[in-house]
């Protein structure tokens, strides 16, 4: 087990490593999100308007109610890892992470405005999009702006 992977909480009788009160049907629908999740989030990282870090933290919520071998794999992935980490840790968003996920929301208000036949669509999903950018922006870059710390 990789360093700072931990099984505390997983139950050896049971035959599995995800929570004691998970009943099986349970645990296979949050291993089921959590690999759809995981499926969108490596889509995203070839895809320029698909998200990659969203779906894969939506993946580690999932697994922490069915998996927490694999949440713990997710946040130890080498290429992920850290970008998971620094959100769980510190709620930081890198500045990269920041500006793709600016131009990505760009990006998606054009495809709407030119898309769209008339102007409430294109309102509706600016706002929504407006709002998910400024939240993003907001979120500080580096652990030390942020006042939060875990682990």
């Amino acid at each position: 087990m990789p360093a700072g992977v931990s099984d505390v909480g997983s139950d050896p009788g049971n035959g599995h490593d995800g929570p004691p009160t998970a009943g099986r049907l349970t645990r296979w629908l949050w291993l089921g999100f959590g690999h759809g999740c995981v499926a969108l989030g490596t889509a995203g990282a070839a895809l320029p308007l698909l998200p990659t870090v969203p779906f894969l933290l939506l993946a580690a919520w999932a697994y922490a109610r069915g998996s927490r071998r694999l949440r713990e794999r997710l946040f130890a992935h080498p290429r992920f890892g850290p970008s998971l980490r620094a959100w769980r840790d510190h709620g930081v968003i890198s500045r990269r992470g920041k500006i793709a996920a600016v131009a990505a929301c760009g990006v998606s208000i054009a495809i709407a405005v030119a898309s769209a036949d008339g102007v409430v669509v294109p309102a509706v999903a600016g706002t929504a999009i407006a709002g998910a950018a400024t939240f993003v922006v907001t979120r500080p870059s580096h652990a030390a702006e942020s006042g939060r710390r875990h682990g």
